[in-house]
């Protein structure tokens, strides 16, 4: 459950439960033990790729719950950046993101609204970003999801 107290971190650690449960790293046998496929942050030591990235871009207030309430509804706009080889690869991993967090919105075991208090999932933006290599040519490519739950916030 995504609680008033710790919404920034349960809510990503959520998040990232539903797509380890849900994709399959393409890469998975050639990965050590140490290495991960998808990360609460940009990884900051040699990485194979793919991975998925989440991240906050802190809560914004979308409006108080009514008079005289403390509550309040917020919006939590996330980053999930899919860093892969190939554009085919790229898109495939973006789609599986997409398809997975639309469909999870009510989905018995993973129901975001009913259980965790994350309500209507937004894509609000999809930018594709391809980062050169030391030669100049496209090396690692990216899809930058920016992405929303709405969470009433307060006890």
């Amino acid at each position: 459950m995504v609680t008033t107290n710790l919404f920034l971190t349960d809510s990503i650690i959520f998040v990232k439960s539903i797509l380890v449960a849900g994709i399959t790293d393409p890469i998975s046998a050639k990965r050590t033990g140490d290495e991960k496929f998808i990360l609460s942050s940009y990884p900051s030591r040699t990485t194979k790729y793919p991975i998925i990235t989440i991240r906050h871009e802190g809560p914004e207030e979308i409006a108080p719950s009514g008079m005289r309430s403390e509550l309040m509804w917020l919006r939590l706009p996330m980053e999930i950046r899919i860093w892969a080889r190939t554009e085919v690869e790229k898109e495939r991993l973006t789609q599986q993101v997409l398809n997975l967090l639309r469909t999870s919105q009510y989905d018995g075991g993973n129901a975001l609204s009913d259980d965790e208090g994350l309500h209507d999932f937004r894509l609000l933006s999809a930018t594709p970003v391809d980062e050169p290599d030391e030669n100049g040519i496209a090396g690692v490519r990216s899809m930058v999801l920016h992405i929303s739950f709405n969470f009433m916030y307060g006890s």
